[in-house]
């Protein structure tokens, strides 16, 4: 019995998911992480968020997401929200398919200079946090990912 190789055409990725796979660990490593960790530290007193911080990296939200006493997701709590305005998106992943724990806010446009992200943190003293922050559009970055 032989081999049946199917000749039917592989259909064109959508935008969506173009965008999705730019996001690689390594620039979560050059463009994510270097901002959005010393927010996810500073969460751990919520209260005490340094707003020069924030401003600084771009950070348009942070969420605090209890665990209940059996590890069970509480209601999240807004601890910031930013005055930056966010880059125009037409939806989320909540995981991208080449990072961890990365969402990503679908660019509108393609070629958009900015994209909002949310770095995603679990926390042995509040349970989760979610830093949003805005970064440069990896489609621009890496630009060969487009292919």
């Amino acid at each position: 019995m032989g081999w049946v190789v199917s000749c039917a055409p592989v259909p064109p990725k959508t935008d969506r998911e173009i965008a999705a796979e730019s996001i690689t660990e390594d620039f979560v490593v050059k463009y994510v992480r270097p901002f959005a960790d010393p927010v996810a530290k500073a969460a751990h007193t919520p209260d005490n968020l340094p707003e020069a911080l924030l401003l600084a990296n771009k950070i348009t939200l942070v969420e605090v997401i209890p665990m209940s006493a059996r590890y069970v997701p509480e209601d999240p709590k807004v601890v910031y929200t930013g005055r930056i305005d966010r880059p125009p998106n037409s939806g989320m992943i909540t995981g991208v398919p080449n990072a961890q724990k990365i969402g990503l806010f679908f660019p509108a446009k393609l070629d958009q200079p900015e994209v909002e992200v949310r770095m995603n943190y679990s926390c042995d003293v509040c349970g989760f946090i979610a830093v949003h922050l805005i970064v440069p559009n990896p489609l621009l970055v890496n630009p060969q990912t487009q292919n």
